[in-house]
Formats: structure tokens, sequence, C-alpha cells
């Protein structure tokens, strides 16, 4: 008489245990990766659920063919290492501040294209721009002298232009600098749009930051994070020419990068007009 062997399987709840030890590990990864990355809190949590559940299946898998028992700490520290991984190399990376060197690279090349193409505008503060309303109250009125007067101080040879916007819930604050044909800040804005998007966004202290496709050839645009803890949330856009000189600030709830881009280009439009 033939006996079979069967291996024996001590684990015989192994979904259970990978599922609880993945709620901790879940919970773990938000706390410490949403505040480091850029854009929506509530997108980047998202996003960590991919490697959660990921891990949660493997360790299920391979806990359910094991001939050893596993113990709780076992699957915590599986299900930890391989979320913790996974996390790394697909949530985080495009998120984080980027590499001084690699983003200047690029935004050089786009300088030299951007260059070819340059026709120069000019940019306003309308009553309206596409769905966003001037806000034109006392206080608003009073902000905009100040940061008018504020901005032809460093920036000059420029004629700056200041208006907040709001839509619903949602508020911006726009800068733009219409500079002097023959002045130093037109001058290098001709030489290199890019170095100008750069260069002021690093003295505003601006982290983060990633240059993103304008919608033109001959713009310039980069979004990233101011420095300040009281605008956490808020996401900071600029984009130049050969003439001109565009910043605003985004407070939009659960607003992410990609959107923040998009939001820009759609904005520049309509606060530009080619140059006489």
């Amino acid at each position: 008489m033939s006996h079979e062997v069967h291996l024996d399987r001590p684990n015989d709840s192994p979904w259970r245990s990978a599922v609880l030890a993945a709620i901790p590990t879940y919970v773990v990864l938000c706390i410490v990766v949403v505040p480091l990355v850029a854009g929506s809190g509530a997108y980047t949590a998202g996003r960590l659920l991919v490697p959660v559940v990921i891990s949660t299946v493997v360790v299920g898998l391979v806990a359910r063919s094991s001939t050893r028992l596993w113990r709780w700490w076992a699957y915590a520290g599986a299900v930890v290492a391989i979320a913790g991984l996974l996390a790394v190399v697909s949530a985080v990376p495009g998120n984080l501040p980027t590499n001084s060197s690699a983003t200047a690279s690029a935004a050089d090349a786009f300088g030299s294209r951007a260059k070819q193409a340059n026709t120069g505008s000019t940019l306003s503060a309308p009553v309206t721009a596409g769905n966003w309303t001037r806000v034109d109250d006392a206080a608003a009125r009073a902000r905009r002298q100040e940061a008018v007067t504020t901005a032809k101080k460093t920036g000059g040879g420029s004629s700056p232009v200041f208006a907040e916007y709001q839509r619903g819930g949602a508020g911006s604050a726009f800068l733009g600098f219409n500079t002097d044909p023959d002045g130093q800040f037109r001058a290098e804005l001709r030489e290199s749009p890019p170095s100008a998007v750069r260069d002021y966004m690093a003295g505003a202290k601006v982290t983060s930051l990633q240059f993103v496709e304008s919608g033109s050839a001959d713009v310039a645009m980069a979004c990233g994070l101011p420095d300040q803890a009281q605008a956490r949330r808020a996401i900071v856009c600029a984009w130049a020419d050969s003439s001109t000189l565009g910043i605003i600030t985004w407070s939009v709830p659960n607003l992410t990068m990609n959107r923040a881009d998009d939001l820009t280009r759609d904005f520049r439009r309509t606060v530009s007009r080619p140059a006489r």
C-alpha cells in the first residue's frame, strides 16, 4: 500500500495575519511619506495603498505555502520590508526635491529651444481669468498696492502687476513682471527664460522645483513648494519668456503638482498677450 507524503502547512490564517500587519504599515507609511512629497496628501496616501496591497498578497502567498510557522513579527517584518521598498521606488520618485544639476540641465536644454521662438508678451491682471475672479475688496486692494510697491524695489527695470483671484473655496495670488526693453531684467530674460525662472524660485525659497511643459515653445515654466510651514499645502508656479516673468501661488484643496501645471498653463494664457 502506497502512502503520499504531504507537506505540513502550519499557517492556517495567513491572509488574516498579513492584513493585520498591513494596516499599521500603511498608517506608518502615510505618516512618514505624505509630508515629504509634493502635491495632495490624499493623492499620495492613495498611491501608498498600492505597495501595501502588493506586499500583503505576496506575504500571504508565501506564508500559506511555507512549512514553517510564522509568528506575528514575521508577518509584520515581511510586509513592512516589501511595502517600504515598493513605496520608495514607486510612490515617492518624482515628488521629492529634484537633483539641482539635473534640473539645471533640463532647463538649459529647454532654454535653447525657447530662445529660438521667443516673441515676448505683456502681462495684465484682468477682472476675470478663465473661471477665476479677481478679489477687489478694500483689503485686497491694499495688499495689491503693497505687493506692487515691494516688487518695484526687488524687480528693478520692470512694471509689476499683482492680483488675488478666487473660485469657490480656492484662491491664488498672481505677480507679474513686465520688463523694460533696455533694462537688465529684460536682458536676463532674453538670455535664458528657464534660468530666470530657476533664479527667482531659488530666491523665493521654492523647493522641489520641477520644470514642466508650458504649452508654448517660447515660454519656460516650473512648479514647486513654498518653503514656509504655513503654506505647506500651497504650490508655486512660475513662467518666463523673453520679456515677462509671472508667478502664481495656488491655494487649492487637494491640489496635485500635475493639476497645478494645468491650472498655470490655462491661467497664463488668460493674463498674457503678445508683445507689440
